[in-house]
């Protein structure tokens, strides 16, 4: 199963439900969670204070989005049931490099940090948030195949993560749904397929994740120094499923 990371709540509902069935069939659930530590971690003061700035980003990044009405996946979509198979934090910030870590986080927090005074930045925010997202649409998926010359980010943060994924799902012959981002999804398709795995288009579904701000209009507001325009949500709107599931 291949989630955005922020969405409307209603979007996390109807993925739930459907890995709430699977379940039900006899299916077990790996997800993806890089967020916790193991037992026996002994992060060094560095680390701690790299993984001290990770929490403040996240949420900074959670507080910005939920401008929008939307929330961070692990806040609906998880189970105790569930098994995480995934790099820690600190196993990420260990492999990219504490200081290369420092200086992405630290990057982050100043573009999410402004004073409650200029509700403005929000506007750009907005703006700067779909444009993104529609970049990232156009691009070609990433190509698992080319690993070496991958940056550290894409590295660790796709490869490195998207292998231990497979490595668990094919370690199990249980019935599996697996949780995982979007761009690790070609990376997935392409270890499962050879390992003997073929997809099944039939049961491919798509689910709407909510509304992309408008570009434009918040460029405007945030030039005039204003508020971010107006933002509807899908699953209360008229265009919604007729289950309508409620944020």
């Amino acid at each position: 199963m291949s989630t955005a990371h922020y969405g409307e709540a209603g979007y996390y509902h109807t993925l739930l439900d459907d890995i709430t069935t699977s379940m039900n069939d006899g299916f077990t659930v790996h997800y993806e969670n890089a967020n916790h530590q193991r037992p026996d971690d002994q992060p060094t003061p560095t680390e701690q204070t790299v993984l001290a700035d990770l929490a403040t980003m996240r949420e900074l990044a959670t507080l910005r989005m939920s401008a929008l009405g939307w929330i961070h996946q692990p806040t609906l979509l998880h189970h105790p049931a569930w098994q995480r198979h995934d790099l820690t934090d600190l196993d990420i910030i260990r492999q990219i490099g504490t200081e290369t870590m420092r200086r992405y986080t630290s990057r982050r927090i100043r573009s999410l940090t402004w004073p409650d005074h200029e509700p403005w930045r929000l506007a750009r925010h907005h703006a700067m948030f779909t444009a993104g997202n529609r970049i990232v649409i156009r691009l070609p998926p990433p190509d698992p195949a080319r690993t070496t010359h991958a940056d550290p980010f894409t590295q660790v943060l796709l490869h490195n993560r998207t292998h231990t994924a497979v490595t668990a799902a094919t370690a199990t012959t249980d019935n599996l749904v697996m949780i995982w981002g979007a761009r690790h999804l070609p990376g997935i398709t392409t270890a499962l397929g050879a390992a003997g795995y073929r997809p099944d288009h039939d049961q491919q579904r798509w689910h709407t994740i909510g509304h992309l701000p408008p570009i434009a209009a918040n460029i405007a507001r945030y030039l005039l120094r204003r508020p971010p325009a107006p933002h509807p949500r899908y699953y209360q709107s008229d265009n919604a499923s007729t289950r309508d599931p409620k944020p």
